[in-house]
């Protein structure tokens, strides 16, 4: 029986497997890491509402490239296909490719051929390194690679979102349909439940930043599967976008918070005691006799009472800390939820009476300064039913990973739980913001809860460290403001009540680095993830240039005096006053931000007007 015999024997659905399989193992002929994506790849699930009309895949980077020091040449590579295959692949005009069934006289209505679209995966540019993507996060289904069923589910959304205006209508009442056929088969296969969020943000770390937003939206319009846009690691349903200021001028909005649940704490010798609430069953339930369970808490609500728990720890135990990286960012507003938080532990200095000490008997030996890893033993020690400690990824490190746990025996995974790293001074750049005598917790350390927009209640000052402070608080909030005056002068530590207020979570203010500075260490890790040679750090510099981007654009006009906003337009951006603060930056740090600003404007020639009103050299 011939080739086309046997076609006109095979179904549509059986065609489609036939050139996928085909195509699959071609392209492993030229070492290439691939999925299919899009409504092929639906289709291999089993799971799509109609035949797909082309192969889509995603292309990642070449092992090894054929085509050093550049992305992949996809109409180059489409070339390849049609020269190298004749009896599979055929060039059109515009550069598209089909795969052709060489058959001409099918007994049903269906094409000859289907056209194969090629996407490339993090093409190359100075802020995105050229890179292998992790092959723990591509599905696999009778050998053939296949994007995860999550994120065909957020391209989908995105798609959704992103239609104008002049057609959404009809268009986004289909794609709506998709998205709700697509989240009705997540919600019955309770097998691909997604708890592995570094694994989406591998993939595209902006489409799982952005994909807060297009949920709340999408959740607006079509309020149902709430269960399901949580096990994405989406809350749609506790957010409400707020607009952005209006001297931004910018409609993309903010993702607010929703206030937590009630958290009791109390810290009593070091052990934090908590009392969570249990949820009653609602009054539309089927049975409203079920057994009471306590709440679920969202990820951000994780974070947040990750880093209470440790704050007060800390506290407890002599040791001042503030909160930075992407965990401070997300206090100060950024939309985007952290993976983890990291904490700065501010060593307590070395006590006065020392001087009396050759009067005095010697009792005994004085401490040994504290490290990073008697600090998490610490943290373990005092909440053993909170913390744990796992080996790190590498196995001759010598450190160990802590994971913050809200409930015992919660697995430590980045949707359940939340990693904790503990840091002290010299790390990284990190300042030295030590307690000095005579003062409170933490020069220039600034108090701050979740971003809610400026009103009125939203106290804490915007402190600067090295003893820069500016009072007043922001909107009408607390006044007195961190670092003493509105200007320039000798640090007073933190504010009257600055710490006593609460904002009704029962978690109050957490501490945090000062913005000027925490902008600086947010730009020396981007300048670290896009040098980084592993890939998963190396995917977190795009991560970064989103932070950045919003700490630039937002941040900026609401906490730096000078910056975007017009606020303090009279304030002298020098280095003496900011950037070369001595007590805060060290002389090489500084060097190094300078360059990491010129690199940074480089690869993102949009923000150097803001970088240069904020006193830095641009190209």
């Amino acid at each position: 029986m011939d080739s086309e015999a046997q076609n006109e024997e095979q179904s549509p659905s059986s065609l489609i497997s036939l050139a996928v399989h085909t195509t699959s193992k071609i392209l492993q002929q030229y070492n290439l890491q691939f999925a299919f994506t899009g409504a092929v790849a639906s289709h291999i699930y089993g799971e799509a509402l109609s035949l797909p009309e082309r192969i889509q895949i995603l292309l990642f980077s070449p092992d090894p490239d054929p085509w050093p020091g550049t992305s992949i040449d996809i109409p180059k590579f489409k070339e390849t296909l049609a020269q190298d295959h004749p009896e599979h692949f055929i060039s059109f005009p515009h550069r598209r490719l089909h795969f052709h069934f060489h058959s001409h006289s099918l007994p049903y209505p269906a094409p000859s051929s289907l056209e194969v679209v090629f996407t490339a995966h993090l093409s190359h540019s100075p802020s995105v390194p050229h890179i292998h993507i992790h092959t723990l996060t591509i599905d696999t289904i009778n050998t053939l690679p296949l994007v995860p069923y999550p994120i065909l589910l957020l391209h989908e959304l995105q798609t959704w979102d992103s239609l104008p205006a002049a057609s959404a209508s009809a268009l986004q009442a289909t794609r709506g349909k998709s998205v709700l056929h697509m989240l009705s088969v997540f919600r019955r296969r309770t097998d691909w439940e997604w708890e592995h969020h570094d694994d989406l943000a591998m993939f595209d770390a902006r489409l799982h930043t952005a994909s807060e937003a297009r949920a709340a939206r999408f959740f607006a319009a079509h309020p149902s599967f709430r269960k399901e846009w949580q096990r994405l690691g989406l809350m749609p349903h506790r957010r409400r976008l707020e607009a952005q200021t209006e001297e931004e001028g910018e409609g993309e909005g903010l993702v607010q918070l929703a206030r937590a649940l009630t958290i009791t704490e109390k810290v009593k010798n070091g052990i934090v005691n908590k009392s969570v609430p249990f949820a009653a069953p609602s009054s539309s339930s089927i049975n409203n006799t079920a057994t009471l369970r306590p709440a679920k808490l969202s990820r951000m609500q994780i974070r947040r009472l990750a880093a209470r728990t440790a704050v007060d720890i800390l506290a407890a135990h002599g040791f001042p800390c503030a909160i930075f990286g992407s965990m401070a960012c997300k206090l100060y507003g950024n939309p985007r939820v952290p993976n983890d938080v990291d904490i700065l532990v501010l060593p307590p200095p070395p006590s006065s009476s020392s001087s009396s000490a050759a009067s005095s008997p010697p009792a005994s030996s004085p401490p040994a300064p504290p490290t990073q890893e008697s600090l998490k033993l610490l943290l373990l020690t005092a909440a053993p039913h909170h913390f744990t400690l796992k080996p790190a990824r590498d196995p001759a490190a010598s450190y160990r990973v802590l994971w913050f746990l809200p409930t015992p025996n919660t697995p430590p995974t980045p949707h359940r739980a939340c990693k904790v790293d503990v840091l002290l001074p010299g790390v990284m750049g990190l300042p030295d913001l030590s307690v000095r005598e005579g003062q409170g917790q933490g020069e220039g350390v600034v108090w701050r809860r979740a971003w809610a927009g400026p009103g009125p209640g939203l106290g804490g000052g915007l402190g600067f460290g090295g003893g820069l402070g500016f009072g007043g608080g922001l909107g009408g909030g607390l006044g007195g403001g961190l670092g003493g005056g509105p200007g320039p002068g000798a640090g007073a530590g933190t504010g009257a009540g600055a710490g006593e207020q609460g904002d009704g979570d029962g978690m109050g203010l957490l501490p945090v680095l000062p913005f000027h500075v925490l902008l600086l260490q947010k730009l020396q890790a981007w300048d670290d993830h896009r040098r980084a040679a592993e890939a998963r750090n190396a995917l977190k510099a795009p991560v970064d240039v989103q932070d950045l981007e919003w700490m630039l654009s937002v941040g900026a006009g609401r906490f730096l005096r000078g910056g975007r906003g017009g606020r303090g337009r009279g304030r002298d951006w020098s280095w003496d006053a900011v950037w070369g603060d001595r007590g805060v930056f060290e002389v090489e740090f500084e060097r190094r931000s300078r360059e990491r600003v010129f690199a940074f404007c480089e690869a993102e020639p949009a923000w150097k007007g803001v970088w240069a009103r904020l006193g830095f050299v641009v190209p």
